[in-house]
């Protein structure tokens, strides 16, 4: 993650007149679709919860003003978990353990065909390596279900740092739409190849989710 953990930081930055020196702060990711299937309109969002001080933290450490190891020292010691809820539904979350935020939330329509759109993420772990992996989810039988998992890295999220921070709608290199079809390419599995060719790329198919 190294270097490219401050600049995602850079995505989700919000204004610290509220918080203390050193800290941020947080700022839910968002995204829209219909995840149940039912016909109407879904919200998941993104959340923090500290398990030690039983809250959601408004604040959290800022890796603009502290070193990566501080910030994740921080998040260690509080306990911090990031989770997603769907329409804001207890019963309804996807916990990913201690990490500060998503790379990517991207809404990749009804793949398996089945009713509801699926979902595909990469998370922000708290770690020293660029390779991730990109996950995909349906909601199905009242719970999230993991459909496909590969292996991508992490420099497909980096920008020109006088950009405006973008909200990444494709993995480059490894998950891309065209013309309505989404292609995915493995980043272990094509010799550790950054930047695959779309057409290179293996079609998206999912079976019905059970």
């Amino acid at each position: 993650m190294k270097i490219l953990f401050v600049l995602l930081f850079a995505t989700w930055f919000a204004s610290a007149q509220d918080c203390p020196k050193g800290f941020r702060k947080f700022s839910p990711q968002i995204l829209k679709g219909d995840f149940d299937g039912d016909g109407k309109p879904d919200e998941i969002k993104t959340h923090l919860y500290s398990e030690l001080d039983k809250n959601e933290p408004e604040c959290v450490a800022d890796a603009h003003e502290m070193e990566f190891d501080s910030v994740a020292d921080w998040y260690s010691k509080k306990a911090t978990q990031l989770y997603l809820s769907l329409n804001e539904k207890e019963n309804l979350t996807l916990n990913f353990g201690y990490a500060d935020m998503l790379y990517c939330l991207i809404n990749l329509g009804n793949i398996d065909k089945q009713g509801g759109d699926e979902i595909a993420l990469s998370i922000a772990y708290f770690d020293f390596s660029n390779v991730n992996s990109c996950r995909i989810y349906s909601f199905c039988s009242g719970q999230w279900v993991l459909r496909k998992q590969f292996s991508i890295h992490e420099d497909s999220f980096t920008y020109a740092s006088d950009d405006p921070a973008p909200t990444f709608a494709e993995i480059r290199g490894f998950l891309e739409k065209r013309n309505g079809i989404w292609r995915f390419s493995d980043y272990h599995e094509s010799d550790l190849t950054l930047d695959v060719p779309y057409e290179k790329m293996s079609a998206l198919k999912l079976k019905r989710c059970r």
